[in-house]
């Protein structure tokens, strides 16, 4: 009933991201920076193989479950504000514009490593 008289609320489940991240996410801190990208793509001739995104996701350990939320429709994403103190797993991907993808790489806290996660494979580091 309450959705019905309100049409412009949506259920959604929302995403765990941390404070900081949260906070520093803005238009003037995104602007700035593609602001100095385009300026040093303007001043240099960069070959694909030298321009490379990288994407990193992270996975907090021992955080609240997703939860329903209502949001408003026209928010594309919903966020909750987490303490920075969870423990977190990040993973990275990483791939140049020619298309050469780097091997992926997991950071894991620890003060001992269990060998046993870790491919034979995986060169030393």
């Amino acid at each position: 009933m309450f959705r019905k008289r309100y049409p412009s609320i949506s259920t959604i489940f929302s995403r765990s991201i941390g404070t900081s991240c949260l906070e520093a996410f803005n238009f003037a801190t995104v602007s700035a920076f593609f602001d100095a990208l385009t300026n040093l793509f303007l001043k240099n001739s960069y070959p694909p193989d030298a321009v490379f995104n990288v994407d990193e996701t992270g996975f907090a350990l021992g955080t609240t479950q997703s939860s329903k939320v209502l949001i408003d429709k026209t928010v594309s994403k919903g966020l909750k504000k987490i303490a920075e103190r969870q423990e977190w797993i990040t993973a990275i991907e990483c791939i140049s514009a020619a298309g050469t993808p780097l091997p992926p790489l997991v950071i894991f806290k620890a003060k001992d490593t269990n060998t046993k996660w870790i491919p034979v494979t995986t060169p030393p580091g």
